[in-house]
């Protein structure tokens, strides 16, 4: 029986469209975010402390057909993109786009996409930039010449920490007990281009006019969505929410400044609260390989006449990795194995060892993926289970049996298919098929390959 292998590397899928149809939009976008940011009141210029917030806009199709080729961009000033950012902000930069790729028919699933952007307020300039403001539009366009806009002013005010609002916890999909004692565990290593879901606990003391609990979550992780509930609250429209703000009281937003030299970020529209236990789900997608040592969460809230943050903000951290996935698959009766070893979702060793449990010592048989970082250089090796069975090919990214897959980074470049002829075997009972689990791109990373000695693999080069 012949052995085949297969390989495949994890990698960035591209968001592309067909031109759009007449009846395609017109496009809707809103805020879904709270466009008042802030620096410590007594520490503005502490770069461990809050000066970074992610600031998101819902894009919509309101038409009967799917719009395609949308994306966001963000523009400081007016529409145009070319005033100068006030001195206040240091990002996100004039004319930063998001890609959103196609937005299906009003009223199916598919309709409408978030797309965040990160507010980074400059620290250096100290009490100077308190009660600095500047415009923020939120443009999106799609194929057929549909594009529309969404303006706020983005207010930088003064935050007073406080102990009143705790981070509880980071979690997985599956959550926590109430009581926080079993949860299951937050993803620290995740692949590059798979979606995640994570959830934030967090507790406030009282119900607030005005509440957003958010993590700081690295450049290489794209915040897909985010959906909110709250334990406490004035009406029941107000127990949940589609982002990471409540907007419990209606926040009318920048107002005129009061003789007073008060400050004038916005105010209270209404008397709605909400607070107490807070859940934030998150959906979330790495986009490339990438490692951070600290997602700082926030609980940033308005009442009465100033706004607080969670005294712990420093302390409650989570770190996380995002590696390339290397996935198998045999076909046949033998075994594949990888060297270097990779990880697994815990960040634990682990290393390809997939097909045949019974060639070789302690051998599983049913480690088919790991994951990689960025320019890991990876050998695979392909042993078939002789007398029964002999080498044949790979398929797939790789070569011959003992394959150098190079870097893991990817590469558009595919290696010429290259033939070996297999030794001939006796084949004395019929031949044994274990299949692992595969996972494809739509780029592979660059192959060496070697040809096979008699009837087992050579050692990898």
């Amino acid at each position: 029986m012949a052995l085949v292998a297969a390989a495949f590397a994890g990698a960035f899928l591209g968001l592309s469209g067909a031109s759009s149809e007449a009846a395609a939009g017109p496009l809707i976008v809103t805020y879904i975010s709270w466009t008042v940011v802030g620096l410590d009141s007594n520490s503005p210029t502490t770069t461990t402390l809050p000066h970074i917030y992610p600031v998101g806009a819902r894009v919509c199709n309101t038409g009967t057909d799917s719009a395609t080729n949308v994306s966001a961009k963000w523009t400081w000033g007016d529409t145009t993109g070319t005033n100068s950012i006030n001195n206040a902000f240091t990002g996100p930069a004039q004319n930063t786009s998001q890609s959103i790729g196609t937005l299906t028919a009003s009223g199916t699933s598919g309709a409408c996409s978030d797309v965040y952007f990160t507010v980074n307020v400059n620290q250096s300039n100290g009490n100077s930039n308190f009660n600095n403001s500047q415009a923020s539009n939120i443009i999106a366009t799609a194929d057929g010449g549909l594009s529309t806009t969404a303006t706020k002013t983005v207010y930088v005010e003064k935050l007073v920490s406080q102990n009143r609002n705790q981070v509880k916890k980071w979690a997985g999909a599956g959550g926590c007990s109430t009581d926080y004692s079993v949860c299951d565990a937050a993803p620290t290593h995740v692949y590059v281009n798979q979606p995640y879901t994570f959830k934030l606990y967090a507790e406030t003391a009282t119900a607030y006019d005005e509440l957003e609990a958010f993590g700081v979550w690295p450049s290489f992780i794209t915040m897909n969505s985010a959906s909110s509930t709250y334990s406490t609250y004035t009406s029941s429209s107000l127990k949940s929410s589609s982002s990471i703000w409540s907007d419990a009281c209606s926040w009318t937003g920048i107002g005129t400044l009061p003789s007073n030299g008060s400050d004038h970020s916005g105010q209270c529209s209404g008397t709605g609260k909400a607070g107490g236990k807070t859940v934030v789900t998150y959906k979330v997608t790495p986009t490339t390989a990438g490692s951070a040592t600290a997602m700082q969460p926030m609980i940033y809230d308005h009442s009465g006449s100033s706004f607080h943050y969670n005294s712990g903000f420093t302390t409650a951290l989570e770190s996380i990795e995002a590696d390339w996935k290397l996935s198998t698959t045999v076909s046949g009766d033998g075994l594949v194995t990888s060297s270097p070893a990779g990880y697994d979702s815990s960040g634990n060793s682990k290393a390809i060892n997939c097909g045949d449990a019974n060639i070789g010592s302690g051998n599983t048989g049913t480690k088919c993926d790991t994951a990689y970082a960025n320019n890991t250089s990876v050998t695979l090796t392909a042993t078939p289970n002789t007398p029964t069975s002999t080498f044949s090919n790979w398929s797939g990214d790789v070569g011959s049996p003992a394959c150098g897959i190079g870097s893991t980074t990817g590469s558009t470049r595919r290696p010429a298919p290259s033939h070996t002829r297999a030794p001939r075997a006796s084949r004395s009972r019929p031949p044994r098929t274990r299949t692992g689990s595969s996972t494809g791109g739509t780029r592979t990373a660059r192959r060496r390959a070697t040809a096979p000695r008699r009837e087992r693999a050579p050692p990898a080069r």
